[in-house]
């Protein structure tokens, strides 16, 4: 009988000591997270200021806006986040190749997330511009549309954002809490990898990818498959949008004007059509591949369970600093509504 008590006094004690290292390992990432957002738009504003200031022709360049934005994300911001997630234990998951087959099916499936969670965020922001008036900015939506510097946007969104974006989203995050539950570390990261974005209307479509990317990752411990995939759709989203970019100020051209227009232009508009019509066919496919295989869509086996079930809410978003990073990624938010 004693031994019965002592056994369950043991068990309750390492549940509650299991509750509280989460509840401080997610203050500590909340907090990192926080860091990372503010050094790194501090730093942009920043530099972009002083690039007016000393080379006013250069700093409203695309090329000058991207790097900015770089050094202040990946040269700045991410080693500081590193530093401070230091203090958390990392936790791999275990490496399995994948064929070429089933990578060509995570593509599909990709475009189709990629589309649903745009008309999820078109849904939701127009609402929200019919109920106040108030419409939110989209900076990555006007330079991909601005039709300038296309090899400078390919070697920015199409190759180094997927790169670090990754690395920072799904290999730093997700083995930094993977040991408080895979789903937990799955959600988490998929949120501040949404959060990432800063502007509403790319937050749905950059959650539903952040689930794949992270999910893949965790089925097979390789950040190479996300990373190319991130890769393939940023690089269709971006080649798509500067085909269609010209053709957008068609809306305002009369009819005579239509009928004047040049081989070239012609030429192009077919281009984006039938990429556009590409991209909407692999999004289909997508579709269907991602309702007949729902039932593969399970996480491997290994995980801690140091939160217990009725106590995870809590302890994952009740802390100073994942109060902190709900409210910076709000603001954010609200800027882009703002400003």
């Amino acid at each position: 009988m004693q031994n019965d008590q002592f056994e369950q006094s043991e068990a309750q004690l390492t549940e509650v000591g299991g509750r509280r290292m989460a509840w401080r390992a997610f203050a500590v990432f909340g907090t990192a997270y926080v860091l990372l957002l503010a050094v790194w738009n501090g730093m942009d504003i920043a530099l972009v200021g002083l690039g007016a200031r000393l080379w006013p022709q250069a700093a409203e360049t695309t090329w000058f806006l991207l790097a900015a934005n770089a050094l202040s994300l990946y040269g700045i911001a991410l080693p500081i986040f590193c530093l401070v997630l230091k203090a958390l234990p990392a936790s791999a998951p275990e490496q399995h190749r994948m064929d070429v087959g089933r990578f060509m099916i995570c593509v599909l499936m990709c475009f189709a997330l990629m589309i649903a969670g745009n008309v999820a965020g078109m849904i939701v922001t127009g609402l929200i511009q019919l109920a106040t008036g108030a419409e939110t900015i989209n900076t990555a939506y006007d330079l991909l549309t601005s039709g300038e510097n296309l090899a400078v946007l390919l070697i920015s969104v199409g190759v180094l954002a997927p790169i670090f974006e990754e690395l920072i989203c799904r290999r730093i995050m997700i083995n930094r809490l993977r040991c408080y539950g895979q789903k937990t570390a799955l959600v988490v990261s998929s949120l501040a990898f949404a959060g990432l974005h800063g502007n509403l209307s790319q937050f749905f479509y950059a959650f539903a990818l952040g689930m794949f990317f992270g999910f893949l990752y965790l089925r097979t411990g390789r950040l190479r498959y996300s990373i190319a995939l991130h890769m393939i759709i940023n690089i269709a989203a971006t080649v798509v949008s500067a085909l269609a970019a010209p053709l957008l100020d068609l809306a305002d051209v009369g009819a005579q004007e239509l009928l004047s227009i040049g081989l070239p232009a012609l030429l192009q508009m077919m281009a984006a059509f039938l990429l556009v019509m590409l991209e909407y066919g692999c999004a289909l496919a997508g579709l269907v591949l991602l309702i007949l295989r729902r039932d593969g869509f399970v996480l491997p086996g290994g995980e801690e369970h140091l939160i217990p079930r009725g106590e995870r809410l809590r302890t994952i978003a009740l802390n100073p600093g994942m109060l902190l990073a709900a409210a910076a990624v709000i603001a954010l938010f609200a800027v882009g509504y703002i400003v």
